[in-house]
Order: C-alpha cells, then structure tokens, then sequence
C-alpha cells in the first residue's frame, strides 16, 4: 500500500510501479482530484474509488465524469469502504484475465479429521455437511490448513489476511475472528480441536484489568529486580575492586597496598625511636610523633608491649577527622562486615626493644564509598528506567487515544478506535468505539429521519394538486355560468375544498416546522404596543362568538382603560407568529371546546418593568364530553410553543379531560 501526500506524488508513484486500485480525495494540495484523475486516465485503466466529504450529486458527477469508477461519501462505514474496493479490484482482475483473488487457488482438497475446504469451489464441509463462513473467516482457515503445524503470530496472521502492516490493537480482531471461526467448525469451541492456540514458551500471559493493580505489581516486581541488582553489584565488591587496581583496565586507582616495602620503612624508621613505657609517658609518646607523620591520612598506627599486650601509643587515620568519612564509615563498616578496615599486626624491633605493631588500612575506602553510590545508582536507575518504560508505554496509548478522539470531533466516524488491552485505557476505547457506532448510527437515523420528513412534505404537497384541480374545475363552471341551479351548490364544494387545502397547508407547514430544525425560519421582531395585541385577541374572541361560543374578556388585576393605550406598554414580538399562535389556540377551541361553557380571556401586568418583566395572557375553556381526535399529534401545540420560545416568552399548557388552560408570557419593555 502506496499513500501519496498529493496528485503530483500519485503521477509519480503511478509511473513507476502498477496498482490494483487507486483512492482518490477531492480536495487536494495543487492538483484536485478531479484534474489526477483525468491524468491517470491517460495512463491507465486502474479502479478509481473517490472518497471525499462532498456529496452534492454535482461533485458525484464530476467525479464519475472524470474517470472515477465509484464514489463514497464522508462519514462511511469501513465494511462498506472493504466491500467496495474489493469488488473494484475483482472486477479489474477479472478484466486483465486475471484471478479475482492474489492468492492462488489451490486444486487439492485442504482437509484436516472431519473438516474439508475445497480452493477451487471455496466451500468448507464438516463431517460432509457445508459450513457457512464470512469472507475472512474463509481466507483465515484456508491459511491455517495450507500451513498446518505452523504456528502463526497474531502479527503474521493479520499481516497474511489483510495484507497491510499490523497495528497496535489488531489482536483484538483476530481473536474476534478466530472465535467467531471456531463457533462454527468445533465441536467444543472451549475446547478447540482444528485451532489451537500455543503460548510461545509455554508462559500463559495473565491479562490484568487495572492499571492499578499493573503499576503496584510492576512496582515491587522492579523492586525486587533492583534489590537484586544492588545485591549482586555489592557482593562482588572486591573482585571489582581487584579489577580496578590489579588489571590493565583503561580505569584504575591509586590505593596502595599494604606490602614488605611499607614494613622495611616502619622497621628502618622505627630503629630511630624508644617503646614508651606507658600511654602516661606523654614525652615518649611525643618524640614518636614524627614516625606517625609519615603515614598517609588513611594509615593508622598503634604500639602494643610485646610480653604485657599493653597498650603504649599510637595515631588513627587521619581521615576519621573528616566529617564526610566519619558519617560513611559506620555504614561502610556494616555493609562491608568491617572488611573496609583492614589490619595488620607484626613485631618491630625499636631502639629500646620489640613491640607489636597493629596498622590500619583504610584505602579500600577510596573505591568502596564511590562504589557503592555507583551501585545504588544503577539499582535505582534500573527501577525508574523500569517504572518509565510502563509510563511511556500507556502515554503513547492515552495519545493514540487523544488522536482517535480529535478524528472523531473533527466529523470521521467511520474509522474504528484501536482497543489498547483489557485495563481501564482498553476499556474506555471500546466504549467510545461503541459511543462512535452510536452517534453513526443516530446520524444515519436522523438523515433518514430527515429524508422521511421531506418526502412527507413532498407527498402532501403532492396531495394538494387533487383538491385545487378540483376547485379550479369548479370556477370554471361558475365563470362559465353553464348551470346557474347549481351555483349554490358549487360554492359550497368550493368553500369545502378551500377548507381542505386549508387544512393541508397548516399541516404540511406545522410539520415541517416542528420536525425540520436544520433551516429554521426567520422571525422579525419589532415593538408593538399592548392595544395592538389586544386587539388580535379580540379579533379571535369575536369569531368565537360569532361561532355561538360564550366569552368573556376578564382584567382583574388592572383598569382596562389604562392598560390598553397604546403607551402603556411595550411588547417585543413578532406579528405574523404573534398570528399564528392565536390561530393555532383558537383553532382548538372551535375543535374540541364546549360551546356550554365560557371562554374565559385575562390578563395579568408584571408588577415592575424591568428585564425579567413579562405580560400574562391566560385562555380558560371547557372542552367537550366527546371531542374529535383529528390533530391527536398536537402538532399545533408544538409549534406555538416552539414560536413562544423564538421570540423570548414561554407558552405553558394545562389540561385535564375536561379543562384546558393555556398561559402566553410576553416580554415587555418600557416605552
């Protein structure tokens, strides 16, 4: 697979090797898809496959007009993207003579115990009777049987199958398909027969659900390496030590060794001074002063009567002055069992006699401090490079994750999200691959939706050519004068019929105001005074009447003379909704309210004119003991509401079997 950044690197590519088909994008850096396309056409006849977020039928027909052989919109579903390029790459091999599959079919039955696959018809039987198996599940047995006692990797496997390079998380479709495979071929799928699966090594890998838990297992399982670690690195102190000073290594240090030369320099030294008698002896013990300096500051000595053992003078290192030193020492002391202090005793002859001399040495000290910082740091760095690596490694599956996220924001819901294992990042990808079905699936529902609305809209529309055909027949007549007895009669059929376009006018526009959100219509909202929209109230309440209704028009909260000037209030609203509302309301009552019963119109003011201020107009009715159910969709009701919101106010409905209630808020302001 072949991916160019642009047209100009896909001429290029095409130049110099063939492919079975080609995908194309639209919109392109320099050169179109349209303009590649026409270029490739004149170089071969290879599948072109357009997949572009454009889909006007115009943008289709440029696409096939210039060379394309299919065209697949954004978003798309993936199984529908692998159906369509393998049947252009079928029918293009089928074309060049060719097989319609890479692989070549094999002429010998493929068999294995009851199980048989035949190449040549792709049919697989077991115990004689057929087996039904979808495309991959077929590819992945027929692999399997070609291959037998061949041990195959996820990896090799779907790198065989899909022929395109494994990615992080195409496990997970391979153990779907070797599970789905072996539902229909074993006899106990818990127990495989055909399809075994090997632990390499025979290790079983335990699948843990938590990073929690990961982390605190990783945690002590890289303590105990490290320890470990520290531990080997410790032991063999000594036999580094000796590399260090005893080989011809590029490192080496400058510890002395305790050897003759040293005890021919105390002996010839020592020949120059007298054996205290005492450690009391201060003067004797002075005039040895000069023997202690000439040792080095990790040198101590101590003189000791040879027949007594009694202690006469001596001198520590000069080191155990150090703080730095002295606060190692003890620890040095105790890791190293006290072997960082080295002893040697023998008999030296002084000018008054012999006297046994103890020599400290301390110069492995030198290596063993920096050696076991050296230690501790490796140990330690081993545990953090350990801990990094498992940070690392679930980072880069948190920013896969990120980048699958962003794809999905940016409108492509056609690529599934890699799963990243069973612990909590695996988890919450699978759930938003299942989220990113979802939102496909309720997008490709509210397109049908939407498609259904319109041809709804369409076939009512349709619906009303039969009522002004006839109405229009009817007028005809009557200009005609040709039967002056039926006039009456024909006015009348066309008043029904103006009622029955009527009808489906308010319907087909109700609905389509309701339902159809995507284009809402555009409102005008200017001020008007509250007289005006009285006076559209009033309108309405007179028809009632007219109609044999009773009304009453009831103000109980203020005198109606001085709320219906025309300065008294200021209304923000739209007219013509403003009419539509009360068309719709009043439309209801004439329908199913009870002519018995009065219609009942108040008002109440806001008791303050500020943002919040809204004006209340309440419609009180009785509706009838048997009403019509012609509108059960109240479709109406939705639409006055929908308006009511459209221009700030708020429509809110009451109603019982018997009682309905509507109150209308208007936002005021002051004039």
């Amino acid at each position: 697979m072949t991916e160019a950044a642009n047209g100009s690197s896909a001429l290029h590519f095409l130049e110099k090797g063939s492919f079975d088909l080609i995908i194309l994008d639209i919109m392109m850096p320099g050169l179109n898809g349209y303009e590649t396309c026409q270029k490739i056409r004149q170089l071969t006849n290879v599948p072109i496959l357009f997949l572009s977020a454009r889909t006007s039928d115009s943008d289709k027909l440029m696409g096939f007009s210039s060379g394309g052989d299919d065209y697949l919109a954004k978003p798309f579903s993936y199984t529908e993207l692998l159906g369509r390029t393998r049947a252009l790459i079928r029918r293009y091999r089928i074309y060049q003579g060719k097989s319609p599959t890479a692989r070549q079919s094999a002429s010998n039955l493929l068999t294995c115990g009851d199980l048989c696959l035949d190449p040549r018809s792709e049919k697989v039987t077991l115990k004689g009777q057929p087996v039904t198996l979808t495309s991959t599940e077929y590819q992945i047995l027929k692999l399997l049987l070609s291959n037998r006692r061949q041990i195959f990797s996820p990896q090799r496997l779907y790198e065989a199958i899909w022929e395109e390079p494994y990615y992080y998380g195409a496990g997970n479709t391979i153990t779907v398909h070797i599970r789905n495979l072996r539902q229909k071929i074993e006899p106990d799928p818990s127990n495989p027969v055909y399809i075994k699966t090997t632990w390499e090594g025979g290790i079983t890998v335990i699948k843990i659900r938590h990073i929690r838990t990961k982390l605190l297992l990783l945690l002590f399982a890289s303590a105990l390496l490290c320890l470990g670690l520290f531990h080997t690195l410790w032991a063999n102190k000594w036999y580094v030590l000796h590399l260090v000073t005893e080989t011809n290594l590029p490192i080496s240090l400058p510890i002395p060794q305790l050897d003759e030369n040293f005890w021919t320099m105390l002996g010839t030294e020592a020949l120059n001074y007298d054996i205290p008698d005492s450690e009391a002896d201060t003067e004797a013990v002075k005039k040895l002063q000069p023997l202690f300096d000439q040792l080095d500051d990790y040198t101590g000595l101590a003189i000791y009567g040879m027949e007594d053992g009694i202690y006469r003078a001596g001198q520590y290192p000069r080191c155990m002055d150090k703080e730095q030193f002295q606060s190692f020492f003890d620890i040095g002391y105790r890791l190293t069992d006290g072997v960082m202090e080295q002893q040697y005793e023998r008999n030296t002859k002084f000018k008054n006699g012999y006297a046994t001399v103890i020599v400290d040495f301390y110069h492995s000290s030198v290596f063993i401090f920096p050696y076991f910082l050296f230690s501790l740091f490796v140990s330690v760095g081993l545990f953090l490079l350990i801990l990094l690596f498992f940070i690392n490694r679930k980072m880069k599956q948190v920013v896969l994750l990120k980048q699958e996220i962003l794809r999905m924001s940016a409108g492509d819901l056609s690529t599934p999200l890699v799963s990243s294992g069973v612990d909590e990042i695996g988890v919450l990808s699978r759930e938003l691959d299942h989220l990113r079905l979802t939102l496909d699936q309720n997008i490709r529902q509210e397109q049908e939706a939407h498609q259904s609305n319109r041809e709804l809209i369409a076939a009512l529309s349709h619906d009303l050519r039969t009522p002004l055909t006839v109405l229009h027949g009817y007028l005809d007549i009557l200009q005609l004068n040709r039967n002056p007895a039926m006039q009456s009669t024909y006015v009348d059929r066309c008043l029904q019929k103006t009622d029955d376009i009527r009808r489906l006018t308010d319907r087909m526009f109700e609905y389509a105001l309701v339902y159809d959100v995507s284009e809402p219509e555009q409102i005008r909202m200017i001020s008007f005074s509250l007289s005006r929209l009285l006076e559209l109230f009033r309108e309405q309440m007179d028809f009632l009447e007219l109609a044999g209704f009773h009304t009453d028009i009831s103000f109980p909260d203020a005198d109606t003379s001085d709320i219906t000037t025309p300065d008294a209030l200021t209304i923000q609203a739209d007219p013509e909704l403003c009419k539509r509302i009360l068309n719709n309301l009043f439309s209801n009552i004439l329908k199913y309210g009870s002519k018995q019963e009065t219609v009942t119109l108040s008002m109440q003011l806001p008791p303050e004119i500020n943002k919040d201020a809204a004006l209340c107009l309440a419609l009180k009715n009785t509706a009838k003991p048997e009403h019509s159910a012609v509108e059960s969709n109240r479709i109406g009701l939705k639409s006055s509401t929908r308006n009511m919101e459209r221009m700030g106010g708020k429509l809110v409905v009451f109603q019982t079997d018997t009682f309905f209630e509507v109150t209308l808020s208007f936002p005021v302001t002051a004039p």
